[in-house]
């Protein structure tokens, strides 16, 4: 439905449906304040970290006055300082990304983060995959028996003309 001004606007239910998707997302979640509300939004591509993260306090073109205002979460902040912190982890981040340690980046490690988000959430859903798939081939199956149960409505044959000859699609001999 769209109002005056040709916004759309979405039904009560729309609304909460759309809120509990963005608060599923995964990936790694961005925040500004903007005209006194916050904001926030989480990027759950590398496109999207990149964009973010490079319109922020931290990413490379606030020294050139880019920055827009975007920051990580506090909880995402601090991950990102202890996984900087840890040789380890740093290490795997490299030979992942196949840089020298030295050259690794946040945004690197943002982009680790989120992969190790993704994964998780992947294993535990493999198990929901599998019985939205039974649930799927089960209301399949459930519509095939009903329309084949349904009759099937009667096909009205055209009525030739007594004076008229059907055609065969054979043509005349002459």
């Amino acid at each position: 439905m769209a109002n005056n001004d040709g916004r759309i606007l979405l039904s009560k239910e729309e609304a909460k449906r759309k809120a509990d998707e963005k608060r599923q997302q995964i990936g790694i979640t961005f925040e500004r304040m903007n005209d006194g509300v916050l904001e926030t939004r989480t990027a759950s591509t590398v496109e999207h970290i990149a964009a973010f993260f490079n319109s922020s306090n931290e990413g490379p073109n606030a020294k050139n006055k880019q920055d827009f205002g975007w920051r990580l979460t506090p909880e995402d902040l601090v991950e990102l300082e202890e996984l900087k912190e840890d040789q380890n982890v740093m290490e795997r981040i490299a030979a992942a990304y196949q840089i020298p340690v030295e050259d690794v980046a946040d945004y690197n490690v943002l982009k680790y983060m989120a992969s190790k988000r993704f994964k998780t959430v992947q294993r535990d859903t493999k198990g929901e995959d599998k019985s939205y798939e039974s649930d799927y081939d089960r209301r399949v199956r459930e519509a095939r028996e009903g329309k084949s149960s349904e009759p099937a409505p009667e096909e009205k044959k055209p009525v030739a003309k007594s004076d008229e000859k059907p055609d065969n699609g054979a043509k005349d001999k002459q």
